[in-house]
């Protein structure tokens, strides 16, 4: 949390200063009013606001061991419409820690010390009781630039909160920690794969019928070729009949996939990926034409995967992975209403 919305900007900038004369040093900090941003949101259909801000260091009076007058520390807190009861508190926590698995691409995050608490009869809150989570390898932050900050999503928050806890969203490709982020497999690139689609479909359900037509008219002029050499065969040649057959039920079957899902991501945040791209074209070996393919090689190796062949990555493979995940974060991020400047910049800091 102290990433997400910095600790470090509690501190009044323009009262502050510092004599390196002689080494005296005044620093001012911000009111809580100052540092502090709500906004109302919904959790698993609950109605909350949602409020950021930074802790107050409090007067050096009582010196103990554990006192640290330099370190503020950022609170996120829930504050309910109607009360909850205890058994919603899984729920409530599951819901922030995705969001927070999303903004930091990796899934070992840890989110601090939780209380709960109520509201008293003056209307303040009081603690009821410290909460602790067992979860297994949960990290720190390691880069505190790898993060899309509270500022990208100010505004879009709500939105965001409540598509990255849709039950049918598949948001598996999200790796486990930050070293399990650095290399490749068969089964995250399927993973991948799966994610990808998932995220499409939610994002463009129209998608396909702007395709279809000219799919469409080439799917019927093969299909037309096909019938016309079986009728050239009948009574000919039955085995050659029921191949060609074979090939018109399966044109039939091909519908806006993979690739052509793909393609379409490409051409709709060319402008937002162009970085990015020229980024890993220092990095890896492929020519303009392998990129021009791009899309087919993608689905063409998870294809490749389903029926157990195993040949090993290539460059242009590990770009349409690399892409595959920057193009989710694209969709998700647009489709909750956050700017394509934006969306740049928050790829930038995490991809």
């Amino acid at each position: 949390m102290d990433y997400f919305y910095r600790a470090n900007q509690i501190v009044d900038e323009e009262s502050s200063s510092c004599n390196y004369e002689t080494g005296e040093s005044v620093i001012k900090l911000k009111g809580f009013n100052k540092t502090t941003r709500s906004c109302d949101v919904v959790i698993d259909g609950m109605k909350a606001n949602l409020m950021i801000s930074i802790t107050q260091p409090g007067l050096p009076i009582y010196l103990k061991p554990e006192y640290n007058l330099g370190k503020p520390k950022t609170i996120l807190r829930l504050m309910f419409d109607t009360s909850v009861e205890i058994c919603n508190f899984r729920k409530i926590y599951m819901w922030i820690y995705n969001l927070m698995v999303f903004l930091n691409f990796r899934k070992d995050v840890f989110m601090g010390e939780i209380e709960l608490g109520n509201l008293n009869e003056e209307k303040k809150v009081a603690k009821v009781a410290d909460t602790y989570i067992l979860g297994k390898n949960k990290n720190e932050i390691t880069d505190i630039d790898r993060i899309i900050g509270y500022y990208f999503v100010e505004e879009r928050l709500n939105q965001l909160l409540q598509i990255v806890n849709k039950p049918d969203l598949n948001l598996l490709f999200i790796p486990e920690s930050e070293n399990d982020d650095k290399y490749i497999s068969p089964e995250k690139y399927m993973v991948c794969c799966t994610s990808f689609e998932s995220v499409f479909n939610f994002v463009f359900p129209n998608a396909k019928i702007e395709f279809s037509e000219k799919a469409n008219e080439v799917k019927e002029e093969f299909l037309d070729y096909i019938n016309k050499k079986e009728d050239e065969y009948k009574g000919v040649d039955a085995k050659k009949r029921k191949e060609f057959r074979k090939y018109a039920d399966m044109i039939k079957l091909l519908d806006f996939g993979l690739a052509e899902k793909f393609e379409y991501c490409l051409s709709k945040y060319e402008v937002v990926i162009n970085d990015y791209v020229n980024r890993k074209q220092n990095r890896l070996r492929y020519t303009d034409d392998e990129y021009k393919g791009i899309a087919q090689a993608f689905a063409k190796k998870r294809n490749m995967f389903m029926h157990n062949s195993l040949e090993k990555f290539e460059d242009i493979h590990i770009l349409a992975y690399s892409l595959a995940r920057v193009l989710i974060y694209c969709m998700i991020l647009e489709k909750a209403g956050i700017n394509e400047k934006i969306i740049t910049q928050a790829i930038d800091n995490l991809l």
